[in-house]
């Protein structure tokens, strides 16, 4: 869910109350269009011809940050590979893996992970002494 992905998206916008028949001929329309594109820039040249205000690049997202149904859309996507139309409130979307990066986890050593549980071990065990020793002193008056 930290990985980041960088998407093209080409949107043909409709009007807010638009029909379902307007929505399907849109849809109709975009899969007509993008039918032999396989890479971003064209699918951004697509987008921008049809004149939406949206904005058609959507870089370095984190996919933890995405809707659940999106990030599932991402998820089964392929660099260079087309989703299906998708129906918004704005019009009807495709969506185009450009990129994505894998997460960079910073992870310790496995010699730091046994150093410090050595440490702690030897730690409690030092203070179990000293408890022991401060229970058992006794202070003798002269």
């Amino acid at each position: 869910s930290q990985d980041r992905v960088w998407l093209i998206r080409a949107l043909v916008p409709l009007a807010p109350g638009a029909s379902n028949a307007d929505r399907l001929e849109a849809a109709a329309k975009l899969e007509r269009d993008a039918a032999g594109i396989s890479d971003c820039s064209d699918l951004l040249k697509l987008h921008n011809s049809y004149g939406s205000d949206m904005q058609g690049r959507l870089d370095n997202i984190i996919i933890g940050s995405l809707a659940s149904q999106m990030r599932n859309l991402v998820n089964g996507l392929k660099p260079g590979a087309m989703s299906a139309p998708l129906s918004f409130s704005e019009g009807v979307a495709v969506f185009m893996l450009c990129k994505r990066e894998k997460a960079r986890i910073d992870l310790p050593s496995r010699e730091d992970i046994e150093r410090a549980i050595v440490e702690k071990l030897f730690g409690s065990l030092g203070e179990r002494y000293l408890i022991r020793l401060r229970r058992a002193a006794t202070i003798e008056r002269r």
